[in-house]
């Protein structure tokens, strides 16, 4: 009995902690605390740049596809950070395959960054109990998808599992060469575009007749390529058959919309109008309408009417929303009005939007009405109009939203002078995401200059800012020199300096959680101003503020967050 009670008290505890290095460490004290603690490690399964040749190395593989805690996985994460043209070879694609039918407990699958075969994605569709999927593409020719699952596939050595490099060099050209093709045939004509575009489309696999999806409840595709028409008839059969779907965010590979950005609106136009073709579609063949309570379009997918969106889901449902209507013929961003009614959406919480300009400023009484409804969050990455304006225009509109997220496109004296004049109007900001050009701080110069100074004399003017995330500070981060993390612990202790009621800090994917030992205390000579905690990825992800964990699409956001799924 008291051996029972024991166990069920350390699942217990284990449920509640989220440091893998202290379930690690607590997994080594004894047998019992190694069964009870390692079950929490085993629920989140995550392949990536540092453990990938564990699927390669035949010994380690047969370990890991032999291990019994495979049963205990329910999250599958499979990050490629690796870059070339081949990161992601042929011989990963069956061992993953095998892995994922070896977990009979898995629901969440994230693939970032990586190639996937057709194989491969119909192991995905065949977990039965799949609650979440989220697919970041890589960019991907047929004739590659070809050579990767051909029998003979790539040379490799004999002690080696690479391309030889005579054959990296041949299918590097073939790849550049098709690159060639599709340049010529946009700028041609329509028709040798399709032509063209057939042969780069990944072969979805089909699903049978009323195949169902009775769990699944988050779908995220990104970076979509090939052929629109073929990837919304796919996606139909998977919205048809999801009737739980809450949460769906989709994106065209930005290669894709680099070619087609100058080019004339028919080239441009399936693109724009793939998400209203497909709510159209769903409209006329599912009896059930979807509920919807999250929904992200990426540029250039256009945002629909509320006619068109309500054929796919009711709309009554939705809390967050993320927004990229631009206007080609007018050089601009348009506003879908009727869709932010808050009559139309009246659980809206959440709203980002790709653009900005003066006709949401115009309708801002009525779409952050707080008498029907409660905006908590705004986030806005573009705003039409001067370098100096845009930001001074918006005090009334920030004034109102306790959460919000910019992008900063600069962070010079110019600019630091005139955000003064509306960060001052966030008095009742309580969570503030700051991103800016990864080409504006390239390095910890900004962090060491004035500049930082007095944004840092701005932020401690916010006196009620409790969680601050500034990112895109690349170049920066990503070193462990000691100069470095030197000059990081200098940057926190200034923030929490000036910054006296912050509680959680993130700089680009690094986060703290921060100790107080004077709730009260007044800034000033000898105030305590705080101990810094940096925190555990699975820390961040469960117990950082929801404005740090904005999913895809939104520049910069890169890392996918299980929790958030």
């Amino acid at each position: 009995m008291a051996s029972r009670l024991n166990e069920t008290v350390l699942l217990l505890l284990s449920d509640g902690m989220n440091n893998r290095k202290f379930l690690y460490d607590l997994c080594l004290v004894s047998r019992s605390f190694n069964a009870a603690f390692s079950k929490r490690l085993w629920r989140c399964l995550e392949i990536n740049a540092r453990n990938k040749h564990c699927l390669i190395a035949s010994a380690r593989r047969d370990n890991l596809l032999g291990s019994k805690n495979l049963q205990l996985v329910r999250i599958l994460i499979y990050k490629n950070k690796t870059s070339g043209y081949f990161a992601d070879r042929r011989v990963y694609v069956e061992p993953l395959k095998q892995l994922i039918e070896k977990l009979p407990g898995l629901q969440t699958i994230a693939f970032e960054e990586m190639e996937v075969p057709t194989n491969l994605l119909a192991a995905v569709f065949g977990v039965s109990k799949l609650r979440s999927l989220s697919l970041k593409l890589k960019f991907i020719t047929m004739d590659k998808v070809r050579y990767m699952q051909s029998p003979d596939g790539p040379a490799t050595g004999p002690n080696s599992n690479e391309f030889v490099d005579s054959e990296i060099e041949k299918v590097k050209n073939r790849f550049i060469d098709e690159m060639k093709l599709l340049n010529v045939a946009i700028r041609n004509d329509l028709d040798s575009l399709n032509k063209t575009g057939e042969r780069m489309l990944l072969e979805l696999p089909s699903f049978e007749r009323s195949r169902v999806f009775p769990f699944l409840t988050r779908l995220t595709i990104l970076s979509m390529f090939g052929n629109m028409n073929y990837w919304s008839a796919w996606l139909l059969e998977i919205l048809i058959g999801s009737p739980c779907l809450k949460h769906l965010s989709l994106s065209i590979s930005s290669w894709l919309v680099t070619e087609r950005r100058c080019l004339p609106l028919p080239y441009i136009q399936p693109c724009r109008n793939f998400f209203s073709g497909l709510c159209k579609a769903y409209g006329k063949k599912a009896t059930v309408l979807l509920k919807l309570r999250s929904l992200r379009l990426a540029y250039p997918i256009q945002f629909p009417d509320r006619s068109t969106l309500s054929a796919l889901t009711d709309t009554k449902h939705l809390e967050e929303l993320y927004i990229c209507n631009y206007d080609w013929l007018q050089a601009g961003y348009t506003l879908p009005s009727d869709v932010l009614s808050p009559r139309v959406t009246p659980a809206l919480t959440r709203l980002f939007l790709r653009g900005m300009d003066k006709s949401i400023l115009e309708q801002q009484d009525k779409i952050f009405d707080s008498t029907s409804r409660q905006i908590s969050t705004l986030g806005v990455e573009d705003w039409a109009g001067g370098e100096g304006v845009q930001y001074m225009s918006i005090s009334k509109l920030v004034g109102r939203v306790p959460n919000i997220l910019i992008h900063m496109r600069n962070l010079n004296e110019k600019f630091l002078s005139t955000a003064q004049e509306y960060l001052l109007h966030t008095g009742s900001t309580k969570q503030l995401s700051i991103a800016v050009d990864s080409g504006c701080i390239g390095s910890c110069d900004f962090f060491m200059g004035p500049d930082f100074v007095q944004l840092c004399v701005m932020l401690g003017r916010m006196e009620a800012l409790e969680a601050l995330w500034i990112v895109h500070t690349r170049g920066f981060l990503g070193t462990r020199s000691r100069a470095h993390q030197s000059n990081l612990r200098l940057i926190t202790s200034t923030l929490l300096e000036d910054c006296r009621k912050l509680r959680y800090l993130k700089i680009d994917n690094m986060a703290w959680r921060v100790h107080r030992s004077d709730q009260q205390a007044e800034p000033g000579r000898g105030a305590p101003a705080g101990r810094a905690e940096r925190l555990d990825s699975w820390e961040d992800e469960v117990e950082c503020p929801r404005l740090f964990h904005t999913p895809e699409p939104l520049p910069g956001w890169r890392t996918s967050h299980h929790v958030d799924w």
